[in-house]
């Protein structure tokens, strides 16, 4: 829900270097030094930020969270269009997603 309320959210890969906390990559390919500032203020405000650092075996965990959550039903990805050509995949919820974020469901990802 934090992702869909910004103007303009972050895409699924953005979001898996926020939970990972890995601040390098969600800059390394912008040039600009205050819009990489910023980019990296925008994601270091979500609760999540860092959330998976230091788990054992992280990146492959967040990845594999991402395709249960898709293939279960509870996030859709859409494509945004960011100016002329350049589109990026956000994951919005679905309405399964929202009733299970409201419920505060434990959702069981496992393969």
């Amino acid at each position: 829900e934090w992702n869909e309320q910004l103007l303009y959210p972050f895409g699924v890969e953005a979001l898996k270097q926020i939970l990972l906390g890995d601040g390098y990559a969600l800059v390394q390919h912008i040039v600009d030094g205050q819009r990489r500032k910023a980019r990296l203020r925008r994601a270091q405000k979500c609760p999540w930020f860092g959330a998976m650092r230091g788990a054992d075996n992280a990146r492959s965990k967040v990845k594999r969270a991402f395709e249960a959550l898709h293939r279960q039903g509870y996030i859709s990805l859409v494509q945004r269009e960011l100016s002329g050509e350049q589109r990026y995949v956000i994951p919005r919820l679905t309405q399964k997603g929202q009733q299970g974020v409201r419920a505060g469901k434990y959702l069981w990802l496992a393969d």
